[in-house]
């Protein structure tokens, strides 16, 4: 009996380990089934030197931003997150453009911090370490360019910025640095820190200094760039720059000519050319140089009315041609024949012809 006890206890452990076993494999199965294959997500920060933008632009433009970094490192874009955009240094750039490059003059560059969200952690690390900057730059700047108006958190700057970014520059990459949280978002502000202690006094709000209107250009001025009203103008549109040489470029732009030509006419060639007075008695000739500043008031550049006689019978644009242009377009007007002087016949012999009528009529004298 005793021995048919131990047998069954023998039994029964048996089966209550085969159980326990059971479980764990179970156990193990569920915790590998739930981990991520890669691992737990971890964050991957690093920070790009890029040039030619101001901090204002950069902000309005994290989403295509962050969508070139991803583009550069073959990462998923929703990956990527602009952590913090501040200004680094001052640089000096050699290209042109009204939506912040500046020529000759200090521009300011900027730190785009950013954290890549990865299970991978030593592929992200190894993808930054391998970014050629210029391949970089040219991410940025198609992602900047080709974006939607609806990536750009400031609508109105979206055209200054895809101008600006055609010559952004990438000069540095940070070394990589892996984090198990993500970076804290620090977003940009135009109010100075300060560590002054916190006060319960009222203050007096002070009033910012407003900038002086730009003085009217004088009547008799004539042709020359208003160079305040420019700066100003531009300045409106959230940049920057010293003068119309910074934006040379755009005189003939379709959108930001008709605000650059009549603000910066010198350096546009826009300036109303000044004909001299035809001679009195130059008779019918081409006035080339009235129909050339004609063409020219009317946002077009031709050398002489040769390159207008198209244009002549148009029912538009003949009723100006013609005038300017008579030898071109053949309407001088023809001259009348010269009309013989009277001839005084008072003692001359009168020669009479008569007509012999047959007629049944008394003929009377």
């Amino acid at each position: 009996m005793a021995h048919k006890a131990l047998s069954l206890a023998l039994l029964l452990g048996f089966t209550l380990s085969l159980q326990g076993c059971g479980d764990a494999d179970e156990a193990e199965e569920t915790a590998a089934t739930a981990a991520p294959a890669g691992g737990s997500a971890v964050f991957v920060s690093s920070s790009a030197s890029l040039s030619g933008l101001t901090v204002a632009q950069a902000t309005a433009s994290k989403k295509p931003i962050a969508a070139g970094i991803a583009n550069g490192m073959s990462v998923d874009a929703s990956k990527v997150t602009i952590t913090a955009i501040t200004t680094a240094a001052a640089r000096r750039l050699a290209g042109r453009g009204l939506g912040g490059h500046c020529p000759g003059v200090e521009c300011d560059e900027i730190t785009v911090a950013f954290d890549v969200e990865t299970t991978d952690a030593a592929a992200v690390t190894a993808a930054i370490n391998d970014v050629v900057v210029a391949d970089l730059a040219t991410s940025i700047k198609d992602a900047i360019y080709d974006a939607p108006v609806s990536d750009f958190t400031d609508a109105d700057m979206a055209d200054y910025v895809k101008s600006a970014a055609l010559t952004m520059e990438v000069s540095a990459l940070s070394a990589p640095v892996e984090k198990s949280t993500a970076t804290t978002i620090v977003e940009p502000t135009d109010a100075p820190a300060t560590d002054a202690p916190p006060t319960d006094k009222p203050t007096d709000k002070p009033t910012p200094p407003t900038e002086a209107p730009c003085p009217t250009m004088a009547p008799d001025a004539g042709c020359v760039d208003d160079e305040c009203a420019m700066v100003a103008k531009v300045a409106s549109m959230g940049s920057t720059i010293e003068g119309c040489a910074d934006i040379a470029q755009f005189c003939d732009h379709e959108e930001y000519g008709p605000i650059t030509q009549p603000l910066c006419p010198v350096t546009c060639g826009a300036c109303p050319t000044e004909c001299p007075p035809a001679a009195p008695d130059a008779g019918c000739v081409d006035d080339d140089c009235a129909m050339v500043a004609k063409v020219a008031s009317m946002g077009s550049t031709i050398e002489s009315c040769a390159d207008v006689a198209q244009f002549c019978d148009h029912e538009e644009y003949g009723p100006i041609t013609q005038p300017l242009c008579p030898v071109t377009c053949g309407t001088c007007p023809t001259e009348a024949p010269t009309t013989a002087e009277p001839v005084d016949d008072t003692n001359s012999t009168r020669r009479l012809s008569f007509e012999f009528v047959t007629s049944d009529e008394p003929l009377l004298l």
